[in-house]
């Protein structure tokens, strides 16, 4: 087994495992805290990845009802035996992707887009990078914070304000893997923590390591692949 850590992102995953003797497919959902994930040596994968701002539909779970779970995509999906066979045995990478989108994706994503209270949030938070008020992001959109909170479990899988603070995470996070660029002090005054305290919490939340903890981390682990 290969070992590969994941942290919060707010995205879903689908994650084909191409063994023709036995090919499976799952959906992965965020996680909510740093996890590593088994994957099989010596196997070929195929992941898809699709962001917030993407609706679904025909999906049997709610996005609620998958975030930090891991659900065969047949119990998500009706998917015949036989689309899943030829992706599973394609070996051309952007046939596998055609395949997919045209087989597959078509019936996860709709043209219909996100309710505007939705696709308004998601660009307010992504443009001020999780820094946002709850209660001005409410009244900006015109309905009450319990309403936002609803459509959010509905349509994101969970509440405005922690999807919120993951974007934060991960802007700060890639502001310190840049760390030529950018010291800790930025990271602290671009993304509105109160203070250095207020960051490590983010980071033990989200990644169970202090900032440093866990730049160390990753330093070494791509110094030293597998």
């Amino acid at each position: 087994m290969n070992p590969m850590s994941v942290i919060p992102d707010g995205c879903i995953d689908i994650l084909f495992y191409c063994d023709p003797e036995r090919p499976t497919a799952d959906v992965y959902g965020t996680v909510l805290k740093y996890k590593t994930i088994n994957f099989q040596a010596n196997c070929e994968y195929f992941g898809v990845r699709f962001m917030p701002k993407q609706e679904t539909q025909h999906f049997k779970y709610s996005m609620k009802e998958v975030i930090d779970r891991q659900v065969p995509l047949a119990d998500m999906l009706k998917i015949e035996r036989t689309i899943m066979e030829r992706l599973i045995t394609e070996r051309d990478f952007h046939r596998r992707i055609k395949l997919f989108k045209e087989e597959i994706g078509i019936n996860i994503f709709t043209c219909n887009g996100l309710p505007a209270i939705i696709e308004y949030s998601l660009n307010k938070i992504y443009s001020f990078k999780g820094n946002v008020n709850m209660n001005q992001l409410a009244a900006e959109t015109g309905y009450s914070t319990r309403y936002l909170r609803k459509q959010f479990d509905a349509h994101v899988g969970m509440p405005p304000k922690l999807f919120s603070q993951i974007v934060r995470f991960q802007n700060s996070l890639h502001m310190l893997l840049n760390k030529q660029a950018f010291t800790v002090w930025d990271v602290i005054n671009e993304n509105g923590y109160f203070d250095q305290s207020h960051l490590i919490n983010e980071f033990k939340k989200f990644g169970y390591l202090t900032p440093t903890e866990f730049i160390d981390a990753v330093s070494k682990k791509f110094s030293n692949p597998i």
